[in-house]
């Protein structure tokens, strides 16, 4: 089952997954269900951590790891007849490194970008090829 969350429900999965009922928490926990964000969600978090900490750790949090994997793998499917930079750059780096990687690289830049975001207090700026 694929399962959209919204900004709020990643964060208390990512943070207080003891806050969410014991329904919901089952549902995110199952491995057979795949869990989506919008980009949007990760905006909205960046504008939260402006305004105060979120709460959650340095070292970061397996919940938000997992849905950034996720979401990477999520593009990563969709890559392949694309032919902007970044679609170019995961394709060779698939067949380099191999699917799983290149899905963990992503997620890698993904949280980096996220994280300069929030520390710079700054908006997401795509380049247009």
């Amino acid at each position: 089952m694929k399962l959209l969350l919204d900004t709020h429900l990643l964060l208390w999965a990512a943070d207080s997954p003891d806050r969410l009922p014991v329904a919901a928490r089952s549902l995110l926990e199952d491995t057979q269900n795949e869990l989506l964000f919008s980009a949007a969600s990760l905006w909205e978090i960046v504008i939260k951590r402006g305004l105060g900490p979120l709460g959650i750790s340095k070292r970061g949090n397996r919940y938000i790891r997992t849905l950034l994997i996720h979401g990477a793998r999520s593009v990563l499917k969709n890559c392949s007849k694309k032919t902007d930079k970044l679609s170019l750059w995961l394709q060779a780096l698939v067949v380099r490194r191999g699917f799983n990687k290149a899905a963990v690289a992503l997620a890698n830049k993904n949280a980096r970008i996220l994280w300069a975001m929030a520390n710079k207090n700054k908006e997401y700026e795509a380049l247009v090829a």
